[in-house]
């Protein structure tokens, strides 16, 4: 057998470095481990009670050992945040092949194999064999949308990568596979949020679904205010939204809140 070519040896040499790149962040009395790949993770990390708080906070009121989806979970800040500290049970969802390496090493370093799973596939309004198209293939990024290169704001791009990926409706998934049902559902997918809810109908009468966080463009108003008229026919009430001031001081990504009708009724009584 031939020696490894120099480039061989250097990229075992790189990946051996970089498994050792750890990065904790303290969630008292929790510590949380996360698995540095590349500048973009290691920028999620540093951001992970900046970028999004009003995030951290609705996490943070899941009773424990509820069952959270993470949809569009990156490389699964916010589903190392659930599964520590408020010992959920998550599905984590994630397309992009680089953020799914990721995730499942953030998992394991944190001990969570055992009520944290994590996916390699994208929600839509129909149950597909298609692409991923990726505005970058690098660990941490976003902007991958599937099947139609559309992004946040509604805009055609130019994918960098295109990647083979399975979708499907929530509803289908859920009746086919029979997951833990979530109770708590949080929606970050980069543009094609609408195409989930139409294919969530049902999940979303169910009144085992108590939360739904879902990041949205508020300069798409009827793109906006369609997704929630959906939502709130479902039985859900409108309970606010909040912006990312990291990204940027104006940015019009807006989280928006919603619980179910009958849960915000007795919280009010």
């Amino acid at each position: 057998m031939s020696a490894p070519s120099n480039n061989v040896v250097a990229s075992l040499l790189v990946y051996s470095q970089a498994k050792e790149a750890l990065a904790q962040v303290k969630a008292d009395p929790h510590v949380l481990n996360f698995f540095c790949l590349g500048k973009h993770t290691v920028w999620r990390y540093k951001t992970i009670y900046d970028k999004e708080p009003d995030t951290i906070a609705w996490l943070s009121r899941i009773p424990e050992g509820e069952v959270l989806w993470d949809i569009g979970a990156n490389v699964g800040l916010y589903t190392i945040y659930a599964g520590v500290t408020r010992k959920a049970r998550v599905l984590a969802f994630e397309p992009l092949a680089s953020n799914y390496y990721v995730l499942n090493m953030n998992i394991e370093l944190n001990k969570l194999g055992d009520r944290v799973h994590a996916f390699c596939l994208a929600f839509s309004d129909e149950t597909a064999c298609g692409v991923l198209n990726a505005s970058s293939s690098a660990p941490g990024a976003a902007g991958c949308s599937f099947n139609e290169a559309i992004d946040d704001h509604g805009k055609t791009f130019v994918p960098s990568f295109t990647q083979g990926m399975m979708g499907f409706t929530m509803d289908e998934f859920i009746k086919k596979y029979k997951p833990d049902f979530p109770n708590h559902l949080k929606i970050d997918v980069d543009g094609l949020e609408s195409r989930i809810v139409n294919g969530a109908s049902k999940t979303l009468r169910d009144p085992r679904l108590k939360t739904i966080s879902i990041e949205l463009d508020a300069n798409r108003p009827d793109y906006v205010e369609d997704v929630l008229a959906k939502i709130q026919a479902a039985g859900f009430t409108f309970t606010g939204k909040n912006r990312s001031k990291v990204i940027a001081p104006n940015s019009s990504i807006n989280n928006y809140q919603f619980v179910r009708a009958e849960a915000s009724a007795e919280a009010a009584e």
